[in-house]
């Protein structure tokens, strides 16, 4: 599945929208890729890029949209470099569900990014109402962090009534 992504990327990097953005904003790069599913077979692929210059997102759709960065400390984006992954999608799908057991998939939210190194960033959200985000190296596929929240977790606490 990692050569389809590739093969999406060089065809939208092939279109006449990409080349014309990429000439007028030449620092604009590949920072991730993601996707929103309920099984790993349901693949549309979304390709992040983003601009230094700009600090925002670019995404290629029917228009070019430019969007915020949501950072909760700004720091530097790297580029992704698709060659460098080495842990296929399937493996990294497999290790989270072993890791989830023994909840229930509702969605996945699955992003390709770096974050230090290249990364798999998965999170399921389960039919229990809980949120289970793993983050494996793309190139060993170690699980270098879980943390499992609720979704009652998510909500604000009632202020006491005076």
């Amino acid at each position: 599945m990692l050569d389809q992504l590739k093969q999406q990327l060089k065809e939208l990097q092939e279109t006449e929208q990409y080349k014309v953005f990429q000439k007028d904003n030449p620092d604009i790069f590949l920072s991730s890729c993601f996707f929103i599913t309920d099984k790993i077979e349901n693949q549309n692929w979304e390709l992040n890029f983003y601009s230094p210059l700009k600090h925002k997102h670019i995404l290629f759709k029917e228009t070019v949209e430019e969007q915020e960065v949501f950072q909760k400390e700004e720091h530097k984006l790297e580029e992704l470099d698709l060659d460098e992954v080495k842990i296929s999608l399937e493996d990294a799908w497999k290790t989270t569900e072993t890791e989830v057991k023994p909840h229930s998939l509702a969605k996945a939210i699955v992003v390709l990014q770096v974050q230090e190194k290249v990364i798999w960033n998965i999170t399921y959200i389960t039919n229990e109402l809980k949120f289970i985000n793993l983050r494996i190296d793309a190139k060993t596929g170690e699980v270098i962090k879980k943390t499992e929240n609720s979704l009652t977790d998510l909500r604000d606490t009632p202020k006491p009534s005076s």
